[in-house]
């Protein structure tokens, strides 16, 4: 107990301390579910060290921006095969959304097609991301640590199954999709990925490779950053003592980003609760808000890698949306039009509640204009 916390409400803030100062900005607070539940293995949550710049380096030669352009040609396939997919189900679209993510990100991670239903991976992504956001999540052992001793028998002690299984998903999402991509270069059949060309790279005359855990765990931030791009908190620890706006800021402190209240800010953003696009439209002696891309992918040395990558597969597919289907309100019984209540899941890391909409084609040729898109793409 006694821990201190602040909460970086400003855009200003944030640029002066976790930029700026990013040297004392750059490790990840202590999380005692996180740290027995193995999850510091994930590369986004390693401690700033050597093995934390290493891994960073591998990714961005992956994806920097100009190394990005690599996967328009894959991202606009599988786009083509989302589209498909909305033909047919246009009911599951969080679903389709959700394979085509893990569709793209598994090719460029490990070289691997998914299954179009029920694929393993992608399953274990899932299960992986709502692991994470219980242990990052509200627990009394992160607040007071030596409650960890205290027997799986007492009442209230549930943290200790989220630890085992926090080790055995952890160690599942690092090393299986990797060993079987490893498996694969070695039988001549693996199909040239991030982690493929990372082996070669690194592998010695003796047949050792250099830096697996670091591939390994490089990988894996690709491959769950793929599916959820939130799937890390912006916390940061601070190393040494600060002092910021004339405010003591000891070491130790944790500091948590509050890109939530730096979107809403009503200077840049009036009314930002409502749905405004023409906000976003440049005219003369009109100020453009900032940016949100300089908020959405986190600040500092631990700024989002795959950034880039994920704003190209969000245009693509947005923009793919947008030009061959209608999105309107479901209609109910009666035909009256059904507003989305605006609803979140109860979880550290928020979505919006499932809700539903109504998705159809805009012309008569949309469908043969789709279906022979991805026939063109095989």
């Amino acid at each position: 107990m006694g821990k201190p916390y602040i909460f970086i409400n400003t855009y200003d803030a944030a640029v002066e301390l976790l930029d700026k100062r990013g040297y004392n900005y750059s490790s990840k607070p202590h999380n005692t579910l996180i740290a027995l539940g193995g999850w510091t293995k994930i590369g986004s949550l390693l401690p700033y060290s050597d093995e934390h710049r290493k891994m960073r380096q591998y990714l961005h030669r992956f994806f920097g921006k100009s190394a990005v352009e690599d996967f328009h040609e894959l991202q606009t396939q599988v786009t083509h095969r989302l589209l498909l997919g909305l033909l047919r189900r246009p009911d599951r679209l969080d679903d389709l959304i959700r394979h085509s993510t893990g569709e793209t990100i598994m090719m460029v991670a490990y070289g691997y097609e998914v299954s179009e239903e029920n694929d393993e991976y992608i399953k274990l992504a899932d299960e992986g991301i709502k692991g994470f956001a219980e242990a990052e999540g509200f627990s009394f052992v992160n607040m007071v640590p030596w409650l960890r001793f205290i027997p799986e028998w007492v009442p209230g002690t549930g943290f200790h199954k989220r630890i085992r299984d926090g080790l055995q998903l952890t160690h599942e999402m690092v090393y299986k999709p990797y060993e079987m991509t490893k498996k694969k270069i070695f039988d001549g059949t693996a199909i040239p990925s991030m982690t493929s060309k990372l082996i070669e790279t690194n592998a010695t005359e003796d047949g050792n490779i250099n830096d697996e855990f670091i591939i390994a765990t490089s990988t894996s931030i690709a491959y769950l950053g793929g599916a959820d791009t939130v799937a890390t908190s912006d916390s940061f620890c601070v190393k040494e003592d600060d002092v910021y706006d004339g405010q003591f800021i000891p070491a130790g402190t944790t500091m948590l980003a509050n890109i939530w209240a730096m979107q809403r800010d009503p200077v840049e953003y009036p009314e930002p609760e409502k749905f405004i696009p023409e906000r976003w439209i440049q005219s003369e002696g009109k100020k453009l808000p900032r940016d949100v891309r300089r908020t959405v992918f986190g600040f500092g040395r631990r700024i989002c890698s795959g950034r880039h990558f994920a704003e190209n597969s969000i245009y693509v597919i947005i923009a793919s949306i947008l030009a061959t289907f209608d999105i309107e309100k479901a209609l109910d019984e009666n035909g009256v039009p059904i507003t989305p209540p605006l609803r979140y899941t109860p979880s550290f890391i928020r979505h919006s509640e499932p809700f539903k909409c109504k998705i159809t084609p805009r012309s008569n040729k949309t469908a043969s204009l789709i279906q022979q898109a991805v026939e063109f793409s095989k």
